[in-house]
């Protein structure tokens, strides 16, 4: 550290400039980010000045998420993980996984890491279940189904574009 040498704090946007944080997905053109909060799918412009985002999505629940799939470790927060989302080539359209885990049933796990033991519950499907794949647009209307070879369990799929 050189003498004499002045520092000080600046608040910005933790969304301007060109890094970007591990819970968003950058359009192929470099100008959305796209991410979820509370169950949700957003947008917003990249770069400075941009400070405004857009909800695209409204009915998002816990166990109904858009773009979140069931975390693989113990998460407090879900808004900080990164979301399947997959943007059109042309940047105008994007797809949001959705997984339905309602009247899945849960497995508990504890964590005694603290100093009280602390409840997580993961979904698990049986073999006994069913699955249902469900692909819809952004008017919910039904859509073509993923048939892609490397795709053998579906699940619901969404997309919204211009």
């Amino acid at each position: 550290m050189r003498a004499g040498a002045a520092y000080h704090c600046v608040k910005r946007d933790t969304l301007d400039g060109p890094e970007r944080p591990d819970w968003v997905v950058r359009s192929p053109d470099r100008q959305w980010d796209a991410y979820v909060r509370k169950f949700n799918v957003w947008i917003r412009r990249v770069g400075p000045g941009a400070r405004d985002s857009i909800q695209l999505t409204t009915d998002g629940e816990a166990e109904l998420p858009y773009g979140l799939r069931s975390p693989p470790a113990p998460s407090d927060d879900p808004d900080t993980r990164k979301p399947s989302l997959v943007w059109s080539p042309d940047s105008k359209k994007i797809a949001a996984l959705r997984i339905d885990e309602r009247g899945v049933r849960k497995i508990p796990v504890y964590s005694s890491t603290g100093l009280a033991p602390k409840l997580f519950q993961y979904p698990m499907a049986y073999p006994i279940d069913s699955i249902v794949a469900d692909v819809r647009d952004s008017r919910g209307r039904p859509g073509a189904e993923d048939q892609r070879p490397d795709r053998p369990g579906r699940s619901r799929c969404s997309m919204w574009g211009a």
